[in-house]
């Protein structure tokens, strides 16, 4: 459990529960190889136990980073399943850390939405990927806050630009001329580590990293 320790002790937890957060490549990247965050399931244990995706440091893989489950039934379906997964490299279990990691390749067809991501500009993504998220996410927006859902992210609007312009207190221009509405990819917890690179502090930082994407 040393990632989900880190994570918490970065302050990189959900609001209002002591629970670890996905990163953007979770919602944004995952879905290249056909899967969304509540495909992992443990119904036995009544929680989810995907803790993220990542990308690897050379960008040519798409990584996800599992709670091992020994003999949880519901894990065990997955990775069944898994096998005729076309873009499935191999998976490895490290025991020490208890965690299951699964290596793909990155979709040949989505490479070109890959590159465009880790630059930070989601909504330059080609519209034939956007249309794959479309399919799980839908389109709703969101009007009360200046926080976007994923329909925000991909297709920003004036008024969520004004919103966010509002919030934080600078001229939309400003906004404009970044052309996004959510913040820029904090590579510390996009790319793939081994979970024996992650430094743990003694003290948990005095701080939560805000979620700006609403799901």
């Amino acid at each position: 459990m040393k990632r989900r320790n880190w994570l918490l002790n970065k302050g990189y937890y959900k609001e209002l529960y002591d629970e670890t957060r996905f990163t953007k490549s979770t919602y944004f990247i995952m879905p290249m190889i056909g899967y969304v965050w509540n495909d992992f399931i443990s119904y036995a244990q009544d929680r989810i136990y995907l803790i993220n995706c990542y990308i690897s440091e050379d960008r040519s893989n798409i990584v996800l980073v599992f709670d091992y489950l020994h003999n949880d039934e519901s894990q065990l379906a997955f990775l069944s399943k898994n096998e005729i997964n076309s873009y499935f490299i191999n998976a490895t279990i490290d025991v020490n850390n208890e965690e299951l990691i699964l290596t793909y390749k990155v979709p040949p067809q989505y490479k070109e939405d890959l590159d465009i991501f880790m630059t930070s500009k989601y909504s330059k993504m080609s519209m034939k990927y956007k249309q794959v998220l479309l399919s799980i996410y839908g389109r709703e927006t969101e009007k009360e806050s200046y926080k976007p859902k994923p329909f925000d992210v991909l297709f920003p609007t004036s008024y969520k630009k004004k919103q966010l312009a509002d919030y934080i207190g600078v001229d939309i221009e400003v906004i404009n001329q970044v052309g996004e509405v959510s913040s820029r990819l904090d590579m510390e917890y996009e790319i793939y580590k081994e979970a024996d690179k992650l430094q743990l502090n003694e003290t948990i930082e005095n701080r939560q990293i805000e979620e700006d994407t609403q799901i």
